[in-house]
């Protein structure tokens, strides 16, 4: 397994020139790859991940004015170099979800292409088309070459930067060519590190192969040292802003604190967790790979079987030639790449572990070309042909079970999963799909339980909303049917959209819900039509009001009653009430429904504020009823209380009512009894 080389052909690049074969070769594996990652580009990955959603929004942010930042706080905080392309690709193409996935794709050919030259520049035109053929059809780098994650546009510019690296070394003597490929590494590496967190690692890769050649190179070290020292000079200087930015808020980096648990345990001398997550990082290549839903159908491994000996054979030959420079290449930056799920959880990431994507799919490509090189030395001319037939026969039958695989896994088992599904707003797709295809414009009434537009990463429906649906159209108001009840335009006809389990508030008459005629149905919605403006205007009229001067709130929303149960509670209970409330005009964002239960003094006791919606969403004479919740602590007095409600912006002031007699409305006494009268 050891190569026979002389150590001045040690930075020898393979110089011969590729042949029509090797060409048409490499030109279809990179239609193939073109094919994985662009087959059904709107349906699969099923609907759109809430990493996808942030990049979405920062690219539209940036679209309508706002300026460049290189890190951006959205999302536990992401670097800004990828959101640009986003920008880009809008301009090219309008429609979803296309627009904000073809830079991954882009991206991903670019890694293929790279990494073909590269390995092609180091081991020849077999482990090249081994390497790019791996790329091409691993589940793994076609799931990143299909999701709008900013990690993408790490591997090509890490594999651009270890070419630019290498062209630099292997040159025979420090020149004016030489410098200014190492002037290009350096740029490419404080580029790189604008990309993704885990990109962190790449100049610690730069110094230990400098350590490296220091060790058995020592004559190349010398000849070349300028330009390595130029490499990092200008990697610090384009790192530097980014270096400045995250010194000065450290506190945006919450996400790697709260992943870094088995780094903090080595720091306190507990190797177990580090020790724990290397090996599962190391087996996730032939043994148990990431299980995580959202980036792999749970445990796949890198390799299937045959793949995984040839990866095991290729790591052992680069053990055996680790004098050989571009054999410790290899090693060294697969393990420094991989380090960013080593020392995290969960383990194996396969995002944290995106750098390995350049040198992964060489390894084999080692073994291939030594089992070529056997077939080569034994026998005549005519059997050395035979066998290099039958050596890329064989690898060819390889490369179409591993994309049949692939394609099975990802574009049939995967999408399908329950897990999948949920973190991805899959169902929500579905529907978007289908409006984009029915020209009808009635609005939509959308229920949804996660309503929390402040949570630092998850994001609701209504936010995936536009990187889901194409027309722009449509009204769709967002609320919680397990709470509230919106009913559109006053009751007129409108459509309603409910999840598996989920209808109408329960408070809404039993026979509405019947009544209501069903539009479509998916896997995991129904869209429904409903028209009930008569029988909502009975059924308001039974509401009891206060008798008010005015019950308008800020022009914006009009208080048409409420509804209490039990008339007289006890102490310990729960005072559930209805209140319904008509929009005038668009309401504030993030309005909220306070009910406060006072004291003879004005002092609160208890209190069942709500509004399960989100309100900017209301059109004017849209209908809201709310369920309101009062709990009674055991220790409140017995004795008559003040129900007074009102509307206020969350964090923000009340509305005052428009008859300018504050900003609360009296309803009515409450008397708290005790519960053994």
């Amino acid at each position: 397994m050891r190569e026979p080389q002389a150590r001045d052909d040690y930075f020898a690049p393979y110089t011969t020139e590729s042949t029509v074969t090797e060409r048409v070769v490499f030109i279809l594996l990179l239609a193939l790859a073109a094919f994985l990652r662009l087959y059904r580009l709107s349906e699969v990955p099923p609907g759109i991940h809430d990493d996808e959603v942030i990049n979405a929004q920062i690219a539209d942010q940036l679209r309508t004015g706002a300026p460049f930042s290189i890190f951006y706080e959205a999302g536990e905080g992401r670097e800004g170099l990828y959101h640009p392309l986003l920008v880009a690709s809008r301009a090219l193409t309008a429609r979803v979800p296309y627009w904000y996935r073809l830079p991954s794709v882009a991206c991903s050919l670019l890694t293929i292409t790279i990494v073909y030259r590269l390995s092609r520049r180091w081991f020849g035109p077999w482990a090249a088309l081994m390497a790019a053929g791996g790329l091409a059809v691993a589940f793994w780098s076609v799931h990143l070459g299909r999701e709008a994650l900013r990690v993408v546009t790490f591997p090509p510019l890490a594999a651009g930067m270890a070419l630019a690296l290498w062209h630099g070394l292997e040159q025979p003597a420090h020149g004016k060519r030489t410098v200014w490929w190492f002037v290009l590494a350096g740029f490419l590496l404080g580029l790189s590190l604008y990309t993704y967190l885990a990109a962190r690692v790449l100049p610690l890769f730069v110094v230990l192969f400098v350590a490296y050649l220091a060790c058995f190179h020592r004559a190349r070290l010398r000849m070349h040292w300028r330009g390595l020292v130029s490499l990092l000079v200008i990697g610090a200087l384009i790192a530097a802003p980014l270096a400045i930015y995250v010194g000065v808020h450290w506190e945006q980096q919450e996400r790697l604190t709260r992943l870094n648990e088995p780094l903090r345990a080595l720091l306190t001398g507990d190797l177990r967790p580090v020790l724990s997550s290397t090996a599962a990082t190391l087996g996730m290549f032939v043994w148990r790979g990431d299980s995580q839903p959202h980036y792999n159908l749970p445990g796949r491994s890198v390799f299937e079987p045959v793949g995984g000996v040839l990866f095991l054979s290729g790591v052992l030959i680069a053990l055996f030639n680790l004098r050989h420079p571009a054999f410790a290449f290899c090693l060294l930056w697969t393990v420094t790449m991989l380090t960013p799920t080593m020392f995290t959880r969960p383990a194996p990431h396969f995002v944290r572990a995106a750098g390995a994507l350049v040198t992964t799919f060489i390894l084999p490509g080692l073994a291939v070309r030594w089992i070529k090189k056997r077939l080569g030395s034994k026998g005549g001319v005519l059997s050395r042909s035979k066998g290099r037939i039958g050596l890329a026969v064989a690898l060819g039958l390889l490369l179409i079970a591993n994309a049949g695989l692939t394609f099975r896994d990802y574009f049939h088992r995967w999408p399908d999963l329950d897990d999948v599904r949920g973190f991805r707003h899959a169902g929500l797709a579905e529907v978007a799909r289908y409006l984009d295809h029915v020209p009808e414009a009635t609005p939509i009434a959308a229920c949804t339980p996660f309503l929390n537009e402040q949570h630092f990463f998850w994001r609701t429906d209504r936010l995936a909303w536009p990187y889901l649906l194409n027309r722009r159209d449509l009204d769709v108001g967002w609320y919680n049917c397990l709470e509230a009840q919106l009913f559109l335009r006053g009751g007129r006809t409108g459509r309603y959209l409910f999840g598996t389990g989920w209808d109408f508030a329960p408070f809404v008459p039993s026979e509405w819900s019947e009544q209501a005629q069903t539009v479509a149905t998916f896997r995991d919605n129904r869209l429904v039509r409903l028209e009930v403006a008569d029988r909502l205007e009975a059924w308001l009229a039974q509401l009891t009001r206060p008798n008010a001067p005015s019950l308008t709130f800020g022009e914006a929303m009009a208080f048409l009653g409420y509804q209490m149960e039990p008339a007289a509670p006890a102490p310990g209970s729960t005072l559930e009430l209805l209140t319904a409330w008509q929009v005038l005009t668009a309401p504030p964002n993030d309005l909220a429904i306070f009910l406060h239960l006072l004291d003879g003094d004005g002092s609160l006791v208890a209190q069942g504020d709500a509004l399960a919606a989100l309100s900017d969403t209301f059109r004017s004479k849209d209908v809201f009823v709310q369920r309101h919740v009062i709990v009674l602590t055991p220790d409140v007095p017995v004795g008559k209380y003040q129900l007074v409600t009102g509307l206020y912006v969350r964090g923000g002031e009340r509305l005052f009512l428009d008859s300018g007699m504050g900003d609360a409305l009296i309803l009515e006494a409450v008397e708290i009894r005790d519960g053994s009268d």
